[in-house]
């Protein structure tokens, strides 16, 4: 019974395969001929680039430049000695670009699975030796073919053309049909791509490199990057984008490029694997690996906090990661608009925490805060003679800030002098690091009362213009 089954199913799935029409199947492949011309297009663009070694412009046809064997790999293409050895001799200029694009589509040269055909009978892809020129036709009209092909220009120049127009009226020595044409397939495109250099640093490595796939020429790929094992080993995974400028690339359009540094927090020799991550045909593809040594980040400080705010203190907050012993810990303090001239104020020396907590209330090192106002701080420890600083916080304190006036008058006016009284309430505390206003010109004097050595206390001040200021220095300081 099993027999009669297999035979019944192998009847039937012959019926099918000669029920299909034979144009469907001849569309099929000229089809994926067409793509697999396009992928070549991609990566030699119409009209700007030059099938060179170089990629610039040659106008010497018997230049090495333009020799077959000569032209580099580019975009995942191979290399035109790869196919020189497959067409078994030298050819420069558009005789070797027409072998090398006969290749790209079939996988061989035009000296093997190849039969010799009439011009009516060409199809895309097909070879066509002109007098003196040769090309890949792709189509025609009633006057002239469209081919692609490369220096057909006077003087030389070896640029690439794609559906440059050949008259018809210039004769035609051979056409050349592959016979295993209804076999091509569609080119399934992995990305292409390579990791120019991975080093390891202070808690985080740094990856350099480039890919792209030519499913999409024009997409920047994401890239991921395994450290500590390959993908699927359960590593660490880090994602990137190729997506910076890429000129070295030419002539594939686009942005290519990747630099990128990544933080983790293993340490120590690290394998890494980097993968570009595949688009539409194809798969993802491993572009480079290596290894890389992480060094410990000494300190680390995790986001600060700020609590119980009132109207003259606070309690700041930071924890941190540590290694070793710290000389000093401590914080930078300051009104924000004065942030240049804040305080340094070391609280700890010579301390060994791992995971260690800096909690702070305010006025216990800094002073009195100032009601409204707003202030500025950051965290710091000092380990092996580097300070190492966490992010500025930003706070503001509870009330309102100002100085208010009562009134102003003067006495005493005579043809030299004069004394001026002003009234006023102060709601401001001042740090211990207070000073005297300053700006005033050098011959008023202040009074010293009414200032104690924490902050101001709300008093009248009184200001006089001395009459002998020139012999006298001033009393402020």
């Amino acid at each position: 019974m099993k027999k009669i089954k297999k035979y019944f199913y192998g009847i039937l799935l012959a019926v099918i395969m000669l029920s299909i029409p034979k144009s469907l199947v001849s569309a099929a492949s000229k089809d994926q001929v067409q793509n697999a011309i396009q992928e070549l297009v991609n990566v030699y663009p119409n009209s700007c680039s030059y099938f060179t070694s170089d990629g610039k412009i040659d106008s010497n046809n018997a230049d090495s430049r333009c020799a077959l064997e000569n032209i580099p790999s580019r975009g995942g293409l191979p290399s035109g000695s790869t196919v020189q050895n497959a067409y078994g001799s030298k050819c420069w200029s558009c005789h070797a670009f027409a072998e090398y694009a006969w290749y790209v589509i079939f996988g061989h040269c035009t000296n093997t699975q190849t039969k010799t055909i009439s011009k009516s009978e060409l199809q895309v892809g097909d070879f066509i030796r002109f007098s003196g020129h040769s090309a890949i036709y792709l189509g025609e009209n009633d006057q002239y073919y469209y081919v692609l092909d490369s220096n057909w220009a006077s003087p030389a120049d070896n640029k690439v053309r794609y559906n440059h127009t050949i008259s018809k009226s210039r004769g035609i020595e051979a056409c050349y049909h592959a016979t295993n044409y209804d076999e091509v397939t569609e080119i399934s495109n992995s990305p292409v791509g390579a990791v120019d250099k991975i080093e390891g640093n202070q808690g985080s490595i740094s990856v350099y490199g480039w890919a792209y796939d030519l499913d999409d020429v024009n997409a920047s790929l994401e890239i991921h990057v395994y450290i500590g094992g390959e993908a699927g080993s359960g590593a660490e995974c880090h994602v990137i984008n190729a997506a910076e400028a890429s000129p070295d690339l030419s002539p594939v359009v686009g942005n290519h490029r990747f630099a990128s540094t990544i933080e983790t927090s293993l340490e120590g020799n690290q394998p890494v694997y980097i993968y570009a991550i595949n688009i539409g045909s194809g798969e993802n593809v491993l572009i480079g690996s290596g290894n890389a040594v992480i060094t410990q980040k000494n300190i680390t400080f995790e986001p600060s906090t700020t609590e119980n705010i009132t109207s003259s203190n606070a309690t700041i907050t930071a924890w941190g990661r540590n290694k070793g012993t710290m000389q000093e810990l401590g914080f930078y303090f300051g009104m924000d608009g004065e942030y240049q001239n804040q305080s340094r104020i070391v609280v700890s020396k010579d301390v060994s925490w791992t995971d260690f907590c800096m909690k702070y209330e305010v006025n216990t090192y800094y002073g009195v805060l100032n009601p409204g106002q707003k202030y500025r701080y950051a965290f710091f420890c000092v380990k092996d003679g580097q300070e190492y600083k966490s992010d500025e916080s930003v706070f503001t304190t509870a009330g309102s800030a100002g100085i208010s006036f009562d009134s102003l008058n003067a006495a005493d006016v005579t043809s030299e002098s004069a004394t001026i009284h002003c009234w006023g309430n102060n709601s401001n505390r001042h740090p211990p690091a207070w000073r005297p206003r300053t700006g005033f010109p050098p011959w008023w004097s202040r009074p010293r009362t009414g200032r104690t050595a924490g902050h101001c206390i709300p008093a009248a001040r009184r200001w006089r213009r001395r009459s002998d200021s020139a012999d006298r220095p001033r009393t402020d300081n």
